[in-house]
């Protein structure tokens, strides 16, 4: 089970898989394939995800993924910038 930060929302694994895939902008075909189910299984994980998360669309859910990838890349960003910081040239 993977549960959001920000939500007590709980999705299973594939329903992890899905919205990982989704993410990464895999059309639901794609993603039917990868996982090897079909694209009826793919629309349901979907829909439990929007339902789960309280979106009213694919269309939300996608610009919701985006926003999590883009502030998930900026803490790491972030944090690969303070362990460069940190490090001194002189191997300090």
């Amino acid at each position: 089970m993977h549960t959001h930060k920000n939500r007590s929302i709980k999705l299973t694994d594939r329903e992890w898989s899905v919205v990982q895939l989704l993410a990464q902008g895999t059309v639901p075909g794609r993603i039917a394939e990868e996982l090897n189910i079909t694209d009826k299984t793919v629309s349901q994980y979907i829909n439990t995800v929007q339902l789960k998360l309280r979106l009213e669309n694919r269309l939300v859910l996608q610009n919701y993924l985006i926003a999590l990838k883009k502030e998930s890349s900026q803490i790491q960003h972030s944090m690969d910038a303070m362990m460069y910081s940190r490090v001194s040239p002189h191997g300090d």
